[in-house]
């Protein structure tokens, strides 16, 4: 008799569980990629300098929400490279993703500590907006030209005239960049890298001097950074950010070279 009361009693269980349907956490909302850059744009205010002094580490980290394509909680998470607090800053994050194999299993994205080179975090691949454009121009006087504006891209022939191509970023790589752009927050860089002298008068001479220099312009917001090789201080750690985007670019340029057969220089700077 107890035997069949226990079988009823887990019949029971079973139908009543089998019947109600799942029910959404509602304290963790739901986060569109939209939700998600509106709070970028806050955090940009957030991390910009002076108010990145005064952030209160206490706050964090904290639940952001449920990212909507994959059903994963994002956070709020304050890290501090090098120099506290002036480099310090808050990014969103997937919660519990500690390494780049676990990052790359859901897609996602890794920040890595641009001094340390430390694991920061995972973080959602946005898609950019189509008010999202760079105008890059890099290498011996700054001749070669990626404008994703006007879709057009010239490159330096050296010894003979620059060459112009009609050129289309994917979807993939314009999001490729701006996500490098938004996570090593180069909107709030004010500073250029030029100067090729320290406070001592120690210079560095480079033969021949490349440069580069990186208009972004998002949502209305623009900002300019330029950089040149024989810059002083190769450990500046905003140096490393803007150089995180620029080695994403480049390859994303090589790359289209190869597929649009783009011919090459025949001869080269000394």
């Amino acid at each position: 008799m107890k035997k069949i009361i226990l079988i009823l009693f887990l019949l029971s269980i079973i139908l009543i569980n089998g019947c109600m349907k799942y029910v959404p956490d509602k304290s963790k909302p739901t986060l569109t990629d939209e939700d998600i850059k509106a709070e970028l744009k806050n955090l940009e205010r957030i991390n910009a300098a002076p108010n990145n002094m005064v952030i209160n580490t206490n706050d964090y980290p904290k639940v952001l929400g449920i990212y909507s394509k994959d059903g994963l909680t994002l956070i709020e998470k304050y890290h501090c490279s090098d120099v506290c607090p002036q480099y310090g800053g808050v990014g969103i994050y997937y919660q519990n993703i500690t390494n780049k194999e676990e990052c790359a299993k859901i897609n996602g994205r890794d920040v890595i500590d641009p001094a340390w080179k430390g694991y920061v975090g995972c973080t959602p691949e946005i898609e950019s907006t189509n008010s999202f454009n760079i105008y890059y121009s890099f290498g011996v006087g700054e001749k070669n030209i990626l404008d994703t504006k006007n879709n057009l891209y010239t490159k330096d022939m050296i010894c003979d005239l620059p060459k112009q191509y009609a050129i289309k970023l994917s979807d993939n790589e314009k999001n490729q960049i701006y996500n490098v752009v938004i996570g090593n927050d180069l909107l709030n860089i004010k500073e250029d890298f030029t100067k090729n002298c320290n406070l001592l008068g120690i210079c560095r001479d480079v033969t021949p001097l490349s440069g580069a220099t990186l208009k972004i312009e998002l949502d209305g917001k623009t900002n300019t950074i330029k950089w040149r090789g024989n810059y002083f201080d190769e450990n500046n750690l905003n140096l490393k950010k803007f150089m995180n985007a620029e080695k994403v670019i480049s390859d994303i340029i090589s790359k289209k070279e190869k597929e649009m057969n783009i011919e090459q220089p025949k001869c080269g700077y000394l």
